[in-house]
């Protein structure tokens, strides 16, 4: 009763299609010619972006003013494609992204002008939200450090089980103080 070529699934191919799959949990045509070209459109855009934006990397790289490091970070935000581009998956893969803004974070001492900082900031946001480039060092060691306060906590239980809920709660914030002073200070 469907037209041949409407009886090809494309769940794969398709964030939106396996998504409706997931959630009616039953089996749905999905027409591959417009699939495929929704597709054909996300990579074409996401290749355009990650070109600007390592080219405006290259050019912050070898910028020596602040005029120049402004207008590369300018390329930068623009080359970034905004989220009602895209159905549900990110444009732009999240290594990418970390990547390009810790080559711009090298350099952010060449920063003078607020106008300058405060694009700083809005890439910081739209390459790095989770802030793994300041975290990089304690995320590095958070397994053995967490590990460690887990087996103290074991001890106090063990030990000082009259004070195990408020050595909980202080080493709690010790483990978790990087990501407040990150999130909130920084």
């Amino acid at each position: 009763f469907l037209p041949k070529r409407t009886m090809r699934l494309c769940p794969l191919k398709c964030p939106l299609t396996m998504v409706l799959l997931a959630l009616t949990g039953a089996s749905a045509f999905v027409s591959p010619l417009r699939c495929c070209r929704r597709r054909a459109a996300e990579t074409s855009l996401r290749s355009e972006a990650t070109e600007a934006i390592t080219a405006g990397v290259e050019a912050f790289r070898v910028a020596t003013t602040n005029a120049e490091a402004l207008e590369a970070m300018s390329r930068i935000a623009e080359a970034i494609p905004k989220g009602e581009t895209f159905d549900f998956a990110d444009p732009i893969p999240s290594a990418f992204k970390v990547d390009a803004f810790r080559a711009l974070d090298a350099k952010k001492d060449l920063l003078s002008t607020t106008e300058s900082l405060d694009l700083f900031r809005t890439l910081r946001i739209d390459l790095d939200p989770l802030r793994t480039t300041d975290l990089r060092a304690y995320l590095s060691v958070a397994g053995i450090v967490g590990g460690l306060l887990y087996g103290g906590a074991l001890a106090v239980q063990w030990f000082l089980p009259e004070i195990f809920p408020a050595v909980y709660v202080f080493l709690a914030l010790v483990f978790f103080a990087p990501f407040f002073v990150t999130f909130f200070l920084a």
